[in-house]
């Protein structure tokens, strides 16, 4: 084989993995939120106090580098939710403002119990990868069901 087809070769099977390589995911980021839409609890009784409720909410909307990272196991991915934060906001600003709430999270107390669960264990110090274990850990288990949500990143 000439050096020029090797050559061909190589740069082919280089750009073949190049087009065939998977992006990576956009690394998550906190947003503090200067202004949020309001959050509008039903008047009947919730799987949670409403303190909790909009505390857990707060924390999903300024939190995505933490509940983007977090399975949810209630089974929402069939509606369509890719990871917890999904369970709370529903659609958010250019500049990572919350501009809707996804109200499945008022309801939902699997969707509750992991975002509180992770918004405790952050308030404690722990990694995004240590959350994420034992959210897992605790609730891996109990349904079929889980979000596809990815890995987080390492640190």
């Amino acid at each position: 084989m000439s050096g020029m087809n090797k050559t061909l070769q190589i740069m082919a099977a280089s750009f073949g993995l190049l087009m065939f390589q998977q992006p990576a995911a956009p690394r998550l980021m906190p947003y503090p939120q200067a202004k949020q839409p309001a959050l509008e609890l039903p008047p009947y009784q919730l799987p949670r106090p409403n303190d909790v409720i909009r505390a857990t909410y707060k924390f999903a909307a300024e939190h995505p580098e933490v509940l983007g990272y977090m399975p949810c196991f209630c089974g929402c991915e069939m509606m369509g939710h890719k990871s917890n934060a999904s369970c709370f906001v529903k659609t958010r600003a250019r500049n990572g403002d919350v501009t809707a709430w996804d109200n499945h999270g008022i309801v939902c107390p699997m969707c509750l119990a992991v975002g509180e669960q992770a918004m405790r264990m952050h308030a404690s110090g722990s990694s995004v990868q240590e959350i994420r274990a034992a959210v897992e850990e605790k609730y891996g288990g109990i349904t079929e069901f889980k979000t596809p949500t990815p890995a987080p990143p390492r640190r």
